[in-house]
């Protein structure tokens, strides 16, 4: 027969490893260094050089890109994030943006990114139907090699 004491202890055992994940996670986030912050902002693209210092108009072999606030505000967007593939897009680079992300690093790395519009926003994404694949960049598909197309759907905040 199991005691009381015994359940109890078992418990409080259970529970303890249970929520001592959430308490660290917790006390974790509020100690997240400065570079390492979650940021909502919104801006258009622009096109950088190599040195990652002067505008250049955006062509299809571009690879640095910025976001540039009404402010006048310059966050260099991370070239080995896979989200930030839709910036090679031309129908992306001439819309409002807002980007939902972390400053780490002192580059931008996207968790969201949304275009502004009248309506509302609107949450990007590439497309094959034929393969029914999802990507977040152009291109081709991965199985069948046809042309990703590009899809735009109203984004309702969560």
């Amino acid at each position: 027969m199991i005691s009381t004491k015994k359940i109890r202890g078992d418990i409080f055992l259970i529970s303890t490893i249970l929520f001592l994940p959430g308490v660290l996670e917790t006390s974790l986030a509020n100690n997240v260094p400065e570079e390492d912050r979650l940021v909502d902002i919104y801006g258009t693209v622009v096109c950088l050089d190599k040195s990652d210092q002067s505008l250049v108009e955006c062509n299809p072999s571009s690879t640095n890109f910025a976001l540039i606030t009404a402010k006048a505000t310059r966050y260099l967007f991370s070239p080995n994030d896979p989200k930030s593939g839709a910036l090679l897009d031309p129908r992306i680079q001439k819309e409002t943006l807002r980007v939902i992300g972390w400053v780490r690093q002192e580059q931008l790395e996207i968790k969201k990114l949304l275009i502004v519009q009248e309506k509302g926003l609107v949450e990007i994404f590439y497309r094959c139907d034929v393969c029914n694949i999802t990507a977040f960049s152009p291109g081709p598909c991965w199985c069948c090699r046809e042309a990703f197309k590009l899809r735009l759907e109203p984004y309702f905040t969560p």
